[in-house]
């Protein structure tokens, strides 16, 4: 009986991890910034430190999922192709990169629409009015 429990919560996780790959994820930034769209390389550099500015001079604020997240895991698979553990240094320092961790894609969504410098990563399902999309993947 223990064998079989435990193997029905192993193929529920399994579901669960296929099943939040599979959903869409959408990059968003504040309906005030001036980004339209973003490529995968633009994002990567975001991510890992690489790029800290807009356009416009503003300081880039990315906003994280938690590490055993499993949108992170997904984000950092697709397009950091790292694990979703990895750190990153700043350019040319040995000083750690930092992202602001929300919990759920509500609270990114908040903190994206609070602040016209931030740029996060939520289901594309979660995402409203309330915030623009430059990227889907």
């Amino acid at each position: 009986m223990r064998k079989i429990i435990h193997s029905l919560l192993g193929l529920l996780l399994a579901m669960t991890a296929v099943s939040v790959a599979a959903e869409p994820i959408a990059m968003i930034v504040n309906k005030a910034n001036s980004a339209s769209s973003l490529s995968s390389s633009v994002i990567s550099d975001i991510y890992r430190g690489r790029s800290r500015n807009w356009a416009n001079g503003n300081k880039i604020q990315p906003v994280n999922f938690p590490v055993d997240s499993e949108f992170r895991i997904a984000f950092y698979n697709k397009v950091l192709g790292e694990s979703p553990t990895a750190e990153f240094n700043l350019p040319g320092t040995p000083e750690l990169f930092k992202t602001s961790i929300r919990k759920s894609a509500n609270s990114v969504m908040r903190f994206v629409n609070r602040f016209e410098k931030a740029i996060g990563y939520v289901p594309l399902s979660a995402v409203d009015d309330s915030v623009k999309v430059v990227y889907t993947f």
